[in-house]
């Protein structure tokens, strides 16, 4: 909820700056409101949506004390982080950072 303002901005500047006919010309080739959104404005929108996920994301680690004190008794991923790197560097730490290579 802390970070939900970074991406209500970025996917609202995205929908503003979106074409409207690219809905209606699927809508008037027979495309249900349901099928328009899903196969028109979603994928126009994911680049808004990925940049604000990883944006907020990025934030999440810079706010590890607020993320530290309004999480209560459950782990977020920024107090596991800061749990590993704080008496010792971990190789844990090492292995959440890197990306997965596909087999």
């Amino acid at each position: 909820m802390w970070s939900s303002a970074y991406v209500t901005v970025i996917v609202n500047a995205r929908l503003a700056g979106r074409d409207q006919s690219l809905d209606e010309a699927a809508r008037d080739l027979g495309a249900t409101r349901w099928r328009a959104f899903w196969r028109v404005t979603l994928p126009d929108l994911m680049p808004a949506v990925a940049a604000s996920a990883l944006l907020v994301f990025a934030y999440s680690f810079e706010d590890v004390v607020t993320s530290y004190f309004l999480s209560g008794d459950k782990n977020t991923l920024p107090t596991v982080i800061l749990s590993l790197i704080r008496y010792e560097v971990n190789p844990g730490v090492n292995a959440i950072g890197q990306r997965r290579s596909s087999a």
